[in-house]
């Protein structure tokens, strides 16, 4: 059964010792995820796509119509590989950052 990620990133946080709001970190940990692969996802279109969905942007204040400009512009697939990328590789250096710290409270 795969777990959630959230709940990977909570569990990660309290064998750790993590004493802030777990779930909080987890929440925004995602959310970070999510706006990268949008970014990523962006970049990887060829350079007058990546412009005209800037221009696009730019002037749009409404999340919805944002939503639809991405969605417009950027498959389900490709936003779903360049998350799973994203994330991945933020919680690779999560998980590097906190290795040092694990010695410590190991022994």
């Amino acid at each position: 059964m795969q777990q959630n990620p959230r709940d990977i990133i909570v569990a990660v946080l309290t064998i750790i010792g993590y004493e802030d709001d777990k779930e909080a970190y987890a929440d925004e940990f995602i959310k970070n995820g999510e706006k990268q692969a949008i970014a990523d996802a962006i970049k990887a279109l060829p350079e007058r796509k990546q412009e005209e969905i800037k221009q696009q942007l730019f002037w749009t204040h409404v999340q919805e119509k944002t939503k639809a400009i991405i969605a417009a512009n950027v498959t389900p697939e490709q936003y779903r590989e360049t998350l799973q990328k994203d994330v991945q590789t933020a919680f690779q250096g999560l998980i590097e950052e906190i290795i040092p710290t694990l010695g410590v409270v190991i022994q």
